[in-house]
């Protein structure tokens, strides 16, 4: 899947360098050329949201859902990372559409990777209470 949003990025360079420019692709586009993942960043799966076009509660909705998935794959132990470049591929790029199934008429609203995170979180020290003064 990573290769088709760099074949995709691929394309803006070309037909619309400012674009690329502004969304700053080379941050994405020059480790890949060095071997280095940032589209997928090494993890096994993506979860993506998205609903009918016309649906004006999809964003919201895909972004609150995405959030409540992220908290629960967190207690189970895994990382996640939101995937902007992937969900802008997958609402512009037709072969990208075409190879995740994404359905005629419909757009995804977010996406967001999730595997064994490489970083572990640390609990924040141990602090001595703090003294307050109620009035």
């Amino acid at each position: 899947m990573a290769v088709l949003v760099i074949e995709w990025m691929k394309y803006i360079k070309q037909t619309q360098p400012d674009l690329y420019k502004s969304a700053k692709m080379e941050m994405i586009m020059d480790p890949w050329e060095l071997g280095k993942d940032f589209i997928a960043r090494g993890a096994p799966c993506l979860i993506q949201g998205y609903a009918r076009k016309e649906d004006r509660t999809a964003q919201p909705a895909v972004t609150i859902a995405i959030a409540h998935i992220q908290l629960a794959a967190n207690a189970l132990g895994f990382g996640t990372c939101w995937a902007g470049y992937f969900n802008q591929a997958s609402q512009l790029y037709p072969p990208l559409q075409q190879a995740i199934g994404l359905p005629e008429g419909y757009i995804s609203y977010g996406t967001f990777v999730i595997g064994h995170s490489a970083e572990k979180y640390q609990w924040i020290p141990a602090r001595k209470p703090v003294e307050v003064t109620w009035r």
